[in-house]
């Protein structure tokens, strides 16, 4: 496991723009998270699925991610912070990760040597004209709105 402590905060020297000092990160990179906390603290029990090369699905280094973002926001909180993100977080994302139905990882079977990345479903274009079209603007102030290829009427 980790040697890192990660239920204690810890300062970092540099300020940001608000002049508070934010604290380290508990775990350097998702791989960390996941190899030297998510997998030896919190998922010791089986599971119905959960792939060795979970780096390899999309939609579960999304949801690992936020899982860790979350992680890290919330471990400091004097009060319930890992508790709510037990509740709020944890609980949810290993759920969909590791469900027989809803798994990323549901075509793979580490055991037989299995490691299936589905494909991407399809898509088709909506029509022109749809959906409002936000773009960025150099202006700070300013946002610019436009129809994707026509008005909505």
């Amino acid at each position: 496991m980790s040697e890192t402590d990660w239920t204690q905060e810890i300062t970092a020297p540099a300020t940001g723009e608000d002049g508070e000092t934010p604290p380290d990160l508990a775990f350097t990179s998702l791989p960390s998270f996941v190899d030297d906390f998510l997998l030896q603290v919190c998922l010791q029990h089986p599971v119905e699925k959960w792939c060795s090369k979970w780096w390899d699905h999309e939609e579960a280094v999304l949801r690992l991610e936020a899982l860790w973002d979350a992680f890290e926001a919330m471990r400091t909180d004097p009060g319930t912070g890992t508790a709510t993100w037990i509740r709020d977080f944890l609980d949810p994302t290993i759920a969909s990760l590791t469900s027989e139905v809803t798994s990323p990882f549901r075509q793979c079977d580490p055991r037989r040597g299995s490691h299936v990345v589905e494909p991407r479903l399809p898509a088709a274009a909506p029509p022109a004209g749809m959906f409002v079209v936000h773009h960025a603007s150099s202006d700070a102030g300013a946002d610019h709105e436009e129809s994707d290829q026509g008005e909505l009427g």
